[in-house]
């Protein structure tokens, strides 16, 4: 910008003693004469010098020979205006996304049944249980407690009151509100939490004796996501329990599985205990050297699952015991 407002005042200049020349004495008026063509001149040159040099930068750099300050400038221009584009596309491309993003939010809440401020209310919660420590037992309860029965809005996502659904579509009947922890496990942070309650528990009971777990074994029909995130945090491999052996006819679990191993069972809620009873019994022809113990994130103590297990010496473990009743009463006083 200054390289123009000079030539402007140059031009000026040259304008202005131009004129002046008409009204000077003759010999004043031929020196000025001389002078501007002297300086016209030198322009004229100068344009001619920049022009060529112009020309020849331009002819060297079409044949791939760069000239350093002529390159960088024009590698400048196309970054400015890649980014212009660039930009330009993002906005265009940002619009179109947001304006699918609400169709399929719309979509989505009209599926479960929520409203807006429903799933706001949900979004203001999964923040919150974000940002909770997990650090002590009785942090690990109160997270699980509020993420289990924190208000109406988040319960239908983790709580299903199964007498409110059809007899004929509800498979799960032996409680009256089934907790589902495995869908929340697809949120990372939570599944991390969650695991950290267990992580918890587990330090908290065996002690020193975290050292001696081989494998972490995950019932039939468990949450899968929630015993893989223990095992990373105990740095302990994983067997998944199945229900019908894959290829050999006495192998019930995906997983390498040695003999005389010990063992600890990760379950999410624990309620009958028949699947933790058959977790153990899928293993007892491989010789457990030591199981100690199912450490579940709940215990439904209305259907006296740990009373079960005892009868199979199986010692369990929970982070929260929760009955119907005490949910029922959670909700309503949080409503």
């Amino acid at each position: 910008m200054k390289y123009k407002y000079i030539l402007v005042l140059v031009i000026f200049i040259i304008a202005i003693i131009a004129i002046s020349s008409f009204f000077l004495p003759e010999t004043l008026n031929n020196i000025i004469n001389n002078i501007l063509n002297n300086l016209l001149s030198f322009f004229a040159l100068i344009t001619l010098l920049l022009l060529g040099s112009l020309a020849i930068i331009d002819l060297l750099d079409r044949y791939g020979i760069e000239i350093y300050f002529y390159s960088k400038k024009k590698d400048i221009e196309i970054k400015k205006r890649v980014e212009e584009t660039i930009s330009h596309f993002y906005e265009k491309e940002y619009e179109f996304l947001k304006e699918i993003s609400c169709d399929r939010i719309s979509y989505l809440l009209d599926q479960l049944g929520l409203n807006a401020d429903q799933f706001e209310e949900i979004k203001y919660q999964i923040i919150k249980l974000r940002q909770m420590s997990v650090r002590t037992m009785e942090q690990s309860k109160e997270f699980m407690h509020d993420l289990c029965t924190s208000n109406k809005s988040l319960t239908t996502r983790v709580l299903t009151n199964t007498d409110k659904m059809k007899s004929d579509k509800c498979v799960y009947k032996r409680v009256k509100y089934y907790i589902n922890l495995s869908d929340i496990c697809y949120e990372e942070v939570i599944k991390n939490k969650l695991a950290r309650c267990l992580l918890g528990l587990i330090h908290e009971n065996l002690k020193k004796d975290v050292k001696e777990i081989d494998y972490i074994v995950i019932p039939e029909q468990s949450n899968l996501l929630l015993g893989i995130e223990v095992g990373i945090l105990l740095k302990k491999p994983v067997v998944k329990i199945l229900e019908h052996p894959r290829m050999n006819i006495d192998q019930y679990w995906d997983g390498n599985f040695n003999k005389n191993s010990n063992i600890i069972i990760i379950h999410d809620v624990l309620v009958t205990g028949e699947q933790v009873e058959k977790c153990v019994s899928r293993l007892k022809k491989e010789n457990i050297n030591k199981n100690y113990g199912a450490f579940c994130l709940i215990d439904r103590i209305d259907c006296e699952g740990k009373e079960y297990l005892k009868k199979w010496d199986i010692k369990t473990y929970s982070v929260l015991e929760l009955s119907d009743k005490m949910i029922e009463e959670n909700i309503k006083n949080n409503n």
